[in-house]
């Protein structure tokens, strides 16, 4: 596509930056700076000083102001006061599937991530950028929604979870202009919950062009690792399916304990992870040594309940490894679906039964992960993401106005 990007900055609104990302979101709001920036739109970031979705999001870690960050300008803005306990109690409220009453649900993102001060400044500044907020469900894309206006794109990374389902973000869905889907399936079931018929909607994805090539038998050799194991990696918190994929290996491996079980990243430990033989837990891992683990294992394993694209089971495809996926998780088993890369479990036994074929079928395997590569290089490819990126920014009729 020749059209030349329009001169207006794009502001990408999300609630972390740091290069020690702890989530898709934190990664793909990067990775989507850095792209957009270099096909040659003027890209700003808008975020808080606080340092990760671990930390007290109440707390300044970073200094307030302007800064560069690989040539990108990044304005930190002062976190609110909140009440973290108050939060905590709705979050555990609705988790358990109950309904919030209204004011409840203003509690509930009053007291999550937000600030006043980059909620001025966009207020203050909304004809001078186009707004681009991710993810959807923290204070800062709901109140930076409104302070913007109609200039507004919402990167919703949006999972079939209970929060989903909170009334503000009916309203919030659909007062933005555009919204940038990363998946089919995510798309379908934004247009059944939401009413956006008249927002600007399109599946845009995300690219992986920056995923390189991992080495399994140098993780192998650093870890002294010689028969199968599988790999998951991904934040610990409620819905990624950690203590699904717990409960599932520590059932399994009693009956098979030449298996291991690696986990990567960041978040509380399971008790079930602590005490469960074969497993070994490296915690935040970088990128190459990621890569290098996923290159070598047997499979891939990503038990997560609530995804919209999954980066990660992408970074294992990108190393020809087959997948195992949470079969309650639309996205992710369609993905596996379109790409004829792996297989999904539901419980205990298929759990069982897939590891034990993948393990005892090593042609079929390698199959399903090359068949995975290349669903990637075909599907992925960054140029490829910004042409449709541009095709939205026109639906909204900023293109055409430059």
């Amino acid at each position: 596509m020749s059209s030349v990007p329009f001169s207006t900055p794009l502001a990408i609104v999300t609630p972390w930056w740091s290069e020690r990302c702890s989530g898709g979101a934190e990664f793909l709001a990067r990775e989507l700076a850095m792209q957009l920036s270099q096909r040659g739109f003027t890209v700003e970031v808008l975020t808080t000083c606080s340092r990760s979705a671990f930390s007290d999001w109440a707390e300044n870690y970073y200094a307030e102001g302007c800064d560069k960050d690989n040539g990108l300008t990044v304005r930190r803005f002062p976190v609110s006061p909140r009440d973290a306990a108050r939060f905590a109690y709705l979050y555990t409220t609705i988790s358990k599937g109950r309904w919030l009453s209204n004011s409840e649900e203003m509690d509930f993102l009053s007291n999550s991530i937000n600030s006043h001060a980059l909620c001025a400044f966009i207020e203050e500044n909304r004809s001078g950028y186009v707004f681009c907020f991710l993810p959807y469900l923290y204070g800062t894309t709901f109140y930076g929604i409104q302070a913007g206006g109609g200039r507004s794109v919402i990167i919703p990374c949006l999972h079939n979870e209970p929060i989903a389902y909170l009334t503000p973000f009916q309203k919030m869905m659909g007062s933005a202009r555009g919204l940038w889907f990363l998946s089919d399936a995510e798309y379908f079931f934004a247009r059944a919950l939401y009413p956006i018929q008249n927002v600007a909607a399109r599946v845009v994805g995300a690219g992986m062009d920056f995923c390189g090539r991992g080495d399994g038998e140098r993780f192998r050799r650093t870890y002294n690792i010689e028969g199968p194991y599988l790999i998951a990696a991904g934040r610990r918190v409620p819905g990624k399916g950690f203590d699904l994929l717990d409960r599932c290996f520590g059932a399994f491996v009693e009956r098979h304990p030449h298996w291991r079980l690696v986990r990567a990243g960041l978040g509380g430990e399971s008790a079930t992870a602590e005490t469960a033989p074969g497993v070994l837990d490296l915690g935040y891992m970088e990128k190459q040594d990621l890569w290098d683990a996923m290159a070598g294992a047997t499979v891939f394993c990503q038990p997560s309940y609530y995804e919209s694209f999954s980066y990660v089971l992408m970074e294992a495809w990108s190393q020809g490894t087959p997948a195992l996926v949470n079969a309650h998780c639309d996205v992710l088993r369609q993905q596996c679906e379109a790409a004829d890369g792996g297989l999904w479990f539901a419980d205990a036994a298929d759990f069982e039964r897939a590891l034990v074929f993948l393990e005892t079928h090593p042609d079929i395997a390698r199959q399903l992960g090359e068949q995975g590569r290349r669903y990637v290089e075909e599907n992925f490819r960054w140029s490829d993401v910004l042409d449709r990126a541009e095709q939205l920014f026109r639906d909204c009729g900023w293109m055409q106005n430059e």
